[in-house]
């Protein structure tokens, strides 16, 4: 079963996300980002295009796929922890997730 938060279309496929899908999909998003980051650190001769818009590339995913693990119950972002027909695997998913995610975009 392929996840379809780490799918790479230019929005998540909102529909077909499940709360099983939430955590296996941001650990696996954090743990390229930290990869990739390694990478971006161990360049010779940064430039702009060559670091920052990496990294800008990385906050979009983290991004796409943290805004589509709150839609999985079809609210709003911001209504999504609070409201109470979430269902609890997200609301659980959600506040296991958010200190990795907090700390990665720090990291970028």
């Amino acid at each position: 079963m392929q996840n379809p938060l780490l799918g790479q279309e230019p929005l998540p496929q909102f529909l077909k996300i499940r709360p099983e899908h939430v955590e296996p999909a941001v650990r696996e998003l954090l743990s390229q980002n930290r990869a990739r980051l390694e990478e971006l650190a161990t360049q010779q001769q940064p430039t702009f295009a060559s670091v920052v818009e990496p990294m800008e590339e990385l906050q979009h995913r983290i991004s796409r796929t943290w805004s589509g693990e709150k839609r999985t119950s079809r609210y709003r972002p911001s209504s999504m922890r609070s409201t109470t027909r979430a269902s609890s695997t997200v609301r659980s998913a959600t506040r296991n997730e958010w200190p990795d995610v907090v700390g990665s975009r720090c990291s970028i």
